[in-house]
């Protein structure tokens, strides 16, 4: 989020938003990247997670970009 947003609720909203919505009911795991926001997602229910060497990606962050 950029910084001017910062500290407005606005996480916190998608998160009310994300976790009432009927089509995320019943899901198993829910996966969040952040990397200096932890402190907002965790009275979400989101921690560390458990075994992060079961885990991997696939990044290409110019995927969007436009020739």
């Amino acid at each position: 989020m950029l910084p001017a947003y910062r500290g407005k609720g606005y996480a916190s909203a998608l998160m009310k938003h994300v976790f009432g919505s009927p089509s995320l009911t019943g899901l198993r795991r829910i996966v969040l990247v952040t990397t200096d926001a932890h402190h907002v997602y965790e009275p979400h229910g989101f921690k560390g997670l458990a075994t992060p060497e079961r885990y991997m990606e696939v990044h290409n962050p110019d995927v969007y970009k436009t020739a």
